[in-house]
This record gives structure tokens, C-alpha cells and sequence, in this order.
């Protein structure tokens, strides 16, 4: 299954060190682990290695600024 993984909130960076940082990323492990195609869309990507390693296994990371149109993002979800 295709599956996005949204986080329209500029305060939580996908990898940041906080809760929902914390969340976002276990929730794609899973996700790819379970053998799902995984895009994250999100709209501050932060620095962490664990975002390395969820992309070393899958991830595929979209930032987006918000307040965009969504179909701004469809020509690169798009396989």
C-alpha cells in the first residue's frame, strides 16, 4: 500500500527530538517495515540520523511550504 505520512506543522521537524517528531517516525518504521511505500510530507525536515536510516529502508521525504495548494504536491507523490 501507498501511504503519505502528513505533518503540515512547521514547530514539530521529522526529526526532532520532541513527542510527535518521536511519533511521526516511528509510525513510518512501521510502516515501511510492514511493507508499505512511505512518503513523508512534512513541512520542516529537522536533522536527525534517524531520518537517515528510515531513508536508507524507504522513506521518501517531501518538504512543502504551508499554505500551499495540495496539488502542488501531486507531481512528485506521483510514481
Amino acid at each position: 500500500m501507498r501511504v503519505a505520512l502528513l505533518c503540515a506543522d512547521a514547530g514539530v521537524p521529522l526529526g526532532g527530538p520532541k513527542g510527535c517528531s518521536v511519533h511521526l517516525r516511528s509510525v513510518a518504521g512501521a510502516l515501511l517495515r510492514s511493507g508499505h511505500s512511505v512518503d513523508a510530507v512534512v513541512a520542516t525536515r529537522g536533522e536527525a540520523r534517524d531520518v537517515s536510516v528510515l531513508e536508507a529502508i524507504g522513506l521518501r521525504v517531501h518538504g512543502f511550504e504551508p499554505g500551499a495548494p495540495v496539488r502542488s504536491l501531486s507531481g512528485r507523490l506521483a510514481h
